[in-house]
């Protein structure tokens, strides 16, 4: 599997977990000093965690769909 495809599939897989309630993966994929963006305020691991653990009921669906990934190097 190419390294773009793979990345594009942990975005899937990490969508989906929000969707099952996957906290394993979700611990598993984000290092505890990951720092992103969700809609309008920044988001942490711990902040992450948290709303995948109070996000019930879940959303039927959360998909990745028209993604392009390039990668530069190794």
């Amino acid at each position: 599997m190419r390294s773009a495809d793979s990345l594009i599939e942990l975005d899937r897989r990490w969508a989906r977990a929000y969707v099952t309630g996957d906290s394993v993966f979700l611990a598993s994929l984000l290092a505890d000093d990951w720092a992103g963006w969700y809609d309008d305020h920044p988001e942490t691991k711990k902040s992450a965690m948290a709303m995948l653990a109070r996000n019930a009921p879940r959303a039927l669906a959360d998909s990745v769909d028209h993604v392009t990934a390039r990668v530069f190097g190794t």
